[in-house]
C-alpha cells in the first residue's frame, strides 16, 4: 500500500486553456479569459491541469482534516490553499491520454506545524473491517503538551473518494481506542495521524500509519 493509480494541479500556477492560476497573499486564484483565447494545449499544460484537478479534489475530500491540521498562517491563506502547496509533488501523469495517475499517499501532507507529533501504531483487522490505534504516553515538554488533542484522518481511494475524522484521545492519556470501518469507506485506506492543542490554535507535522 501507499500508491494508488486511477483513471480520472502540481502546478497551481500558470495558464490552463481559458483560466489562469496565481496566487495573490497566499491565496489560489483562477481569472477566466474570453472564449476566443485557444489557450496552450501542450502536453506539458494538459498534465499540470489534470494534477491540479487531482490535488484539487483530494482537498475537498480531505476536508474535515485538513481544516484542523492546515491552519492558516494570515487573513489571505486557507487550508485548501495550504494542501495543494504542501502536496504540490504527489501526483504523478502515468498515462494523459487516460488520465492515469498515480498519487503517492505516504508523502501526502494533511497536517503541519510546530507541536510534537504523536507517537502511533495501526493494525486493521478486515474481517471486524476496524482499526486499532495504539498511542504511546507522551511526557510533557516543549511544544508537546498532556492535553494536546490527538486525529486520525482514514482517507479511502476508491471509485469514489471518501474521508473518516476521529478524535483519537489526549497526549498524556496514552491507551487504544478502535475505530470501525464504515461501509462507504470501501477503496484503498490510508491513515494519517496528527496532533493539535486543546483550543486548536497549533498543530503538528501529520505522519502517515502504514496498516499492520
Amino acid at each position: 500500500m501507499g500508491k494508488a493509480k486511477w483513471m480520472y494541479g502540481k502546478g497551481t500556477q500558470g495558464r490552463i486553456g481559458n483560466n489562469s492560476y496565481y496566487l495573490r497573499k497566499g491565496m489560489q486564484m483562477i481569472r477566466q479569459t474570453g472564449s476566443n483565447y485557444t489557450g496552450s494545449t501542450s502536453t506539458a499544460a494538459l498534465i499540470q491541469q489534470l494534477i491540479f484537478s487531482v490535488l484539487s479534489a483530494w482537498a475537498t475530500t480531505s476536508f474535515p482534516g485538513i481544516k484542523l491540521g492546515l491552519l492558516p498562517h494570515d487573513v489571505w491563506d486557507t487550508a485548501r490553499t495550504r494542501f495543494m502547496s504542501l502536496n504540490s509533488g504527489i501526483v504523478t501523469v502515468t498515462d494523459l491520454e487516460s488520465k492515469a495517475v498515480e498519487v503517492d499517499f505516504p508523502s501526502l501532507v494533511c497536517a503541519e506545524g510546530r507541536l510534537v507529533p504523536p507517537d502511533a501504531e495501526v493494525t486493521f483487522d478486515e474481517e471486524a473491517q476496524s482499526l486499532a490505534f495504539t498511542l504511546a504516553a507522551q511526557d510533557p515538554g516543549i511544544d508537546c503538551n498532556e492535553d494536546d488533542t490527538i486525529h486520525a484522518l482514514i482517507l479511502s481511494a476508491g471509485k469514489r473518494n471518501r474521508c473518516l475524522l476521529k478524535t483519537l484521545g489526549t497526549r498524556g492519556d496514552g491507551g487504544m481506542t478502535s475505530v470501525s470501518v464504515p461501509k462507504y469507506l470501501d477503496g484503498e485506506l490510508h491513515v494519517y495521524v496528527f496532533a493539535t492543542t486543546a483550543d486548536g490554535k497549533m498543530a503538528s507535522d501529520s505522519i502517515y500509519l502504514p496498516l499492520a
